[in-house]
């Protein structure tokens, strides 16, 4: 019934985000009165600012002002609306040259066409068919904070060719002319951008981590006059430009949702020398404080956390929504949701012994499961699991099953966790889907003498399913192997199992965000937070007293088990949760309470989140 999109206690030196940048456009010196100028490449100074809501809570976080002397943007040769290099070849976009020249252009796997958007965002005008536009690509940004505009630390933004060094989707966009132009300017842009950021957080001269976002930055302006404008391009969360997420680029975990952004193409702070710069003065001009000005009309009002935040701050992805058909509406872009497993696993006395009955089950859990989803061909769906980290305690030790090769596309990197799905319409009926993945996987153990790893033998895939679900992320669905063939479990560099995989389930979306108690003033005070909610009518809260003191699943331990709530009425939505507070005054001194959600949809159906379990002792 509901999802969360990730919580994440940290120090503030890991919850720093990012040196945003609202990356700018581009252009050339000259402004032609029949149409854009041909393909080349733009090199101009700019600024950037940025804020991130925190997830967990916490103040605003807003970086240093940031400063890049040769932002480097290329350009498309213009074409028309609705022609083949807009919708079907695509264009090339210049990537070495100058502003009037173009020494490279391509390769063709480059090309840039509207169906390699993201998202062109709601108030961008397309068209009427044969407007001039071009389209183009950040090639290199390198924002930091090096001493240029008054303040030195490590943190960066970088924007660069896809290569080695560099593996975030291109930052591509589109200018075109405004209607009532004379096919030049005024005219609107847009960027979906992607960066890596070295996070400084407090500034103490070293880098703490390197962020990225996986979903697409959108950054608009519709106010261009000349090429290169001197412009500034501010992106705020809101349903027209969600905020997206933040994530710890070794470990996949989100940091925050970037609320504001703001970069001045053109900007500069005082003093700069630019040396190297062929089409630019060498002592740029100090225009800093207009830009700081731009940027403070923008600001966010500081909210102590994020349950406060406007629910736009918490987009990161709304799905794909229910109805008719709805599997050839759904669109390109990222599912965060919890997710958990149920492992059955058969440890050979002897490796190679053929496999017999599970010696154990694990329960594991993984907070935020990441899921590519791309665009529909021919009616079927293509996913990707991007991260997936389940983990929890075996009698081995701590296990973590792994899958998924952290990259946003639909291509595979690393065959070894590569795991790719599908979604299908059934034949039968539009408004109900079928689901499957082949997951490729490793299992890392850690017992109190060892560490190791275990992988699929012969890279066998672990294949689950499921069928009749009704949206993305599914709610409240469990994939489940279609067959009960055991998969056996190799060490590296050896094809001899020592275990098999003998069952695996895995379940989506039901948990809570956070669930808390805790005496005060004779009482427990509660509180529970919702990512999202669907189809919820509300929850009851159920106390019991532990026997000997701990809060287990096994009912036997409980004495006076009772509902100590009615209906509480739900208060989130499909696209934002919400937070519960209540207080339980019937309680005595010295004891401890056990305390559990039950939640109801609007059918009746209960699910009890037995997981989720929390105590408190008054004293």
């Amino acid at each position: 019934m509901f999802e969360e999109d990730g919580e994440l206690n940290m120090k503030m030196k890991n919850i720093l985000v990012l040196p945003l940048l609202c990356v700018g456009l581009s252009m050339s010196f000259i402004s032609l009165a029949a149409n854009f100028p041909p393909a080349g490449i733009d090199t101009t100074p700019s600024l950037g600012i940025f804020q991130i809501l925190p997830l967990g809570g916490g103040a605003i976080i807003e970086s240093p002002l940031l400063f890049d002397s040769q932002t480097k943007i290329g350009r498309s040769d213009p074409f028309e609306d609705g022609s083949s290099s807009d919708n079907d070849s695509g264009v090339y976009v210049c990537q070495a040259g100058t502003t009037t020249v173009c020494d490279v252009i391509g390769p063709p796997e480059l090309s840039v066409k509207d169906d390699d958007f993201w998202v062109i965002p709601p108030l961008f005008t397309e068209g009427p068919i044969g407007t001039h536009e071009v389209h183009t690509q950040i090639l290199q940004l390198h924002l930091r904070d090096s001493g240029e505009c008054g303040t030195m630390s490590e943190n960066a933004v970088r924007i660069e060719k896809v290569g080695p060094s560099f593996n975030q989707p291109r930052t591509i966009g589109e200018v075109e002319a405004l209607p009532g132009s004379d096919g030049t300017f005024p005219a609107e842009s847009f960027f979906n951008v992607f960066v890596e950021i070295d996070l400084d957080w407090p500034p103490l001269g070293n880098v703490d981590m390197t962020a990225i976002n996986m979903a697409p930055l959108v950054i608009a302006n519709n106010q261009l006059q000349k090429f290169p404008p001197q412009v500034v391009y501010i992106h705020g969360g809101s349903r027209d430009y969600p905020a997206p997420l933040i994530y710890d680029k070794a470990t996949g975990t989100p940091l925050g949702h970037i609320i504001l952004a703001g970069h001045g193409v053109g900007y500069a702070c005082g003093g700069v020398v630019n040396p190297s710069a062929r089409e630019m003065p060498t002592s740029l001009p100090d225009n800093s404080t207009e830009f700081l000005e731009i940027i403070d009309s923008h600001r966010t009002p500081e909210f102590p956390n994020d349950d406060d935040a406007p629910p736009s701050f918490a987009l990161e992805s709304v799905g794909c929504r229910s109805g008719s058909n709805w599997v050839d509406k759904c669109t390109r872009g990222i599912d965060i949701f919890p997710s958990k497993a149920i492992v059955k696993i058969d440890w050979l006395d002897t490796p190679g012994d053929p496999v017999g009955e599970p010696d154990f089950e694990i329960k594991l859990n993984d907070p935020n499961t990441v899921v590519y989803r791309g665009r529909v061909v021919d009616g079927v769906l293509p996913t990707k699991i991007v991260v997936l980290n389940l983990t929890g305690q075996s009698r081995l030790g701590k296990m973590t099953i792994r899958a998924g090769d952290g990259r946003w596309n639909g291509e595979c990197d690393n065959e070894q966790l590569c795991s790719l799905g599908t979604v299908e319409t059934q034949s039968s009926d539009s408004t109900k889907a079928d689901s499957r993945f082949e997951i490729g996987f490793e299992i890392d153990i850690d017992t109190p003498s060892d560490s190791f790893t275990l992988h699929a033998c012969h890279n066998e895939k672990h294949v689950v399913s499921i069928q009749g679900i009704v949206s993305l992320p599914p709610k409240g669905a469990t994939y489940i192997p279609p067959s009960q063939k055991p998969i056996p479990l190799c060490k590296p560099d050896s094809d001899i199992p020592v275990a098999y995989l003998v069952d695996a389930r895995h379940m989506l979306s039901i948990t809570l965000k956070s669930f808390s108690t805790k005496p005060k003033n004779g009482s427990m005070k509660l509180k529970w937070k919702t990512g999202t909610e669907k189809d919820n009518a509300g929850f009851v809260v159920w106390r019991g007293q532990s026997l000997d003191g701990t809060c287990s699943t096994d009912p036997k331990n409980y004495t006076n088990v009772q509902a100590i709530t009615s209906l509480v009425a739900s208060q989130g939505t499909e696209v934002s949760g919400a937070t519960y507070k209540m207080t339980d005054s019937n309680v005595v001194s010295g004891n401890t309470y056990c305390y559990a959600l039950e939640d109801r949809d609007f059918s009746g159906k209960s699910t009890f989140h037995l997981d989720d379990i929390v105590s408190a002792t008054l004293r």
